[in-house]
């Protein structure tokens, strides 16, 4: 009997772990399409450019880790910006993510200096991956945000 319980056990604590692993690895984002969502519908205080400006140069992705990306960026009135990076791997989302971090706190420090207001924002900063996409959001209505990554699974 007790060996029972402990296979039961072991089984509902294995389902638990499974549960809360981290993102989904099978969806598909369109990158371009997810970017512009966020920076449309969760943006109201600032209206963000898309840059043509080379992702590696702004969040210091390695372009042979990136397969394609999309960024919105403000004029730097603001903290608000918004970037969807798909990896060419689902490990390296996760160095993504740091990058990611890396750059909010850098942009927290910048903003401290001259518009301390925009620092709340980049406190609430979304960061998230999913698979193999990772993505930055600083934006007005986190809650929007949030539920529009989670329709895309996130």
């Amino acid at each position: 009997m007790k060996h029972v319980k402990l296979i039961l056990c072991l089984a509902v604590l294995a389902f638990c772990l499974t549960a809360c692993s981290k993102g989904n690895k099978d969806i598909t984002v369109d990158v371009d399409k997810l970017a512009d969502e966020l920076q449309s519908q969760a943006v109201t205080s600032d209206t963000l450019t898309k840059t043509s400006l080379d992702l590696s140069s702004i969040y210091f992705v390695n372009d042979d880790q990136m397969e394609k990306g999309a960024a919105y960026l403000s004029n730097a009135s603001t903290a608000c910006e918004v970037a969807v990076i798909e990896c060419k791997e689902s490990s390296q989302a996760e160095g993504v993510e740091k990058l990611f971090k890396t750059r909010v706190s850098n942009q927290s420090n910048l903003f401290a200096s001259y518009n301390a207001g925009e620092v709340a924002k980049l406190d609430k900063a979304i960061i998230k991956t999913a698979g193999k996409y990772a993505v930055l959001c600083v934006c007005d209505d986190t809650e929007k945000a949030e539920e529009i990554l989670k329709n895309y699974g996130f």
